[in-house]
C-alpha cells in the first residue's frame, strides 16, 4: 500500500523561500535596509552577551560618564556586573559610584596582554568616604594567567584584586595607579563581579565602543590591530554580499523577462 503523504523537496521549498524573499526586497527597497541594519546589529551583539559585563570606555578625551569636581569619573554602582576600559598614561585614574543596596563584591584589574605591557602592573586603592579602606598590588609575577575575553576578543592578565562589602550612604572611589615596579603607562579594565543584566541603552552603547575596544583605542591608547575583530566584519560583509547578489540576480530576471 502506497503512502498518501506528499513528498516535500526541502531544497525545493528552501528556494521557493528564499526566491519570495527576495521579491519582497525588490519591491520594498526598505525591507532591504532594514533586513540589513537587523542582521549587522544581531551579529555586532553576539559578543556583548559572552562575558556580561556592562562595559563603560574611555574615549580619546576622557570618560563618556560625568566628571566629578575632583576630577573623578562617575560611573554605575556595584549592583551589577561592570567592566571599565581604561588607560593609564603617567598618572591615576579616579572612579566614584555609590552603593543603592548591600552588596558584597569581588573587584578587579585585568590588563591585555600585549608585549608592550609586559611590565604594566597596576595598582587599585579603595577608598569609602574619602578614607584608603583597602588597595590591591599586582603580584608582578614571571608567568602572568592569561584568559581570552570573547566580548573583547583579547587575551588579559589576571591583575590585582579585592572583595569588599558595599553598602547604601557612602561615596566610593577605585583609584588605579602605576604599580611600585614597572612600566606607568598602559591599557586596563577594572572589572565589578555581580549579576549579569543588561538594558537597552547598555546594549546600544555596547555597540557604539565595540569598535574601540576591539582595537584597543580607548582613553588616548593608540589604535593596536587585531586580526580576530576582522572576523565579525567579514560575517557582515558576506551577509551584505549574499543579499546583493540576490537582489541583482532577481533584477536581472525581471530585466530578462520584460524583453
Amino acid at each position: 500500500m502506497s503512502d498518501p503523504t506528499p513528498h516535500i523537496d526541502s531544497s525545493s521549498h528552501t528556494r521557493t523561500v528564499l526566491v519570495s524573499i527576495v521579491r519582497a526586497l525588490v519591491r520594498r527597497p526598505v525591507l532591504y535596509v532594514a533586513l540589513v541594519a537587523i542582521s549587522v546589529t544581531t551579529i555586532l551583539a553576539l559578543p556583548a552577551a559572552a562575558p556580561g559585563h556592562v562595559p563603560t570606555v574611555e574615549d580619546t578625551q576622557g570618560f563618556e560618564d560625568d566628571v566629578g569636581d575632583d576630577g573623578e569619573t562617575q560611573i554605575g554602582g556595584p549592583e551589577k556586573s561592570r567592566a571599565v576600559y581604561g588607560y593609564l598614561e603617567d598618572g591615576v585614574d579616579r572612579y566614584a559610584f555609590r552603593a543603592t543596596e548591600p552588596v558584597v563584591r569581588t573587584i578587579g584589574v585585568i590588563v591585555p596582554a600585549y608585549k608592550e605591557h609586559a611590565t604594566f602592573y597596576p595598582t587599585m586603592v579603595l577608598e569609602e568616604d574619602g578614607i584608603e579602606v583597602a588597595r590591591s598590588d599586582d603580584l608582578a609575577l614571571a608567568e602572568r594567567t592569561g584568559e581570552f575575553e570573547p566580548f573583547s576578543l583579547t587575551t588579559f592578565w589576571e591583575g590585582a584584586e579585592l572583595v569588599y562589602d558595599f553598602e547604601p550612604g557612602h561615596d566610593y572611589l577605585v583609584r588605579i595607579e602605576p604599580g611600585e615596579s614597572g612600566a606607568t603607562s598602559g591599557r586596563y579594565v577594572l572589572v565589578f563581579g555581580g549579576p549579569e543584566a543588561f538594558s537597552g541603552s547598555d546594549i546600544a552603547e555596547t555597540l557604539r565602543g565595540l569598535p574601540r575596544i576591539w582595537f584597543g583605542a580607548y582613553g588616548g591608547a593608540p589604535f593596536r590591530f587585531n586580526p580576530l575583530a576582522l572576523i565579525p566584519f567579514a560575517i557582515v560583509a558576506g551577509i551584505l554580499g549574499l543579499l546583493g547578489m540576490l537582489v541583482v540576480r532577481m533584477l536581472r530576471r525581471r530585466a530578462q523577462g520584460t524583453r
